[in-house]
């Protein structure tokens, strides 16, 4: 279940993330068609650390006594008694672009795969985030369809066990942006 301050925090982050966007836009005379995962995961980096987190970019950690690798994160944010570890990946389903969706869902399996994969700390309680955002130029096309299909994957993979947290759309140059959160 999404707690309240979890809820409170990422929508401070998408709103930031929304005006900030519309600033770019003013500024620079021109709109963007797609942010970048690196963009999305540097604005949530930025938001998590003026939160007052300690947080590490595409960090892997590793068994002290035997050097293994026991997984990798876009974002870890260690907390003073609780581990998060964020996942993130955009998607997109917009008129006369090449949408690919074939392998965008295979890399969300991935990612995700790769999070239910992931050891925790054995001395925190670690709690995993899969956080995708999309653009899309109608929602039939999307949400009809892919929202569902992903939304029924994280489901089986996670379970009862899994928080959805659906975040307010906002207009990202010619298209609409919505982002979803899944955390367990």
């Amino acid at each position: 279940m999404l707690n309240y301050a979890e809820e409170i925090f990422w929508k401070g982050f998408w709103i930031e993330f929304g005006v900030e966007t519309k600033e770019l836009e003013a500024r620079n005379g021109f709109s963007y068609d797609l942010p970048k995962e690196e963009q999305i995961r540097a604005a949530l980096y930025a938001y998590m650390r003026k939160m007052g987190e300690h947080v590490e970019v595409e960090s892997d950690f590793k068994e002290k006594e035997t050097d293994k690798v026991k997984g990798e994160a876009d974002l870890r944010v260690l907390g003073d008694d609780a581990l998060l570890l964020v996942e993130i990946k955009r998607t997109w389903a917009v008129s006369f672009w090449v949408n690919k969706y074939g392998e965008q869902l295979a890399s969300w399996k991935a990612d995700m795969q790769k999070l239910e994969d992931m050891a925790v700390l054995q001395n925190k309680p670690t709690r995993k985030c899969f956080f995708l955002v999309v653009f899309f130029d109608s929602d039939k096309l999307f949400e009809n369809v892919r929202l569902n299909e992903m939304a029924n994957y994280v489901q089986e993979k996670w379970g009862s066990s899994v928080a959805m947290f659906e975040l307010d759309r906002f207009n990202f140059g010619n298209k609409s942006c919505r982002g979803y959160v899944w955390i367990r």
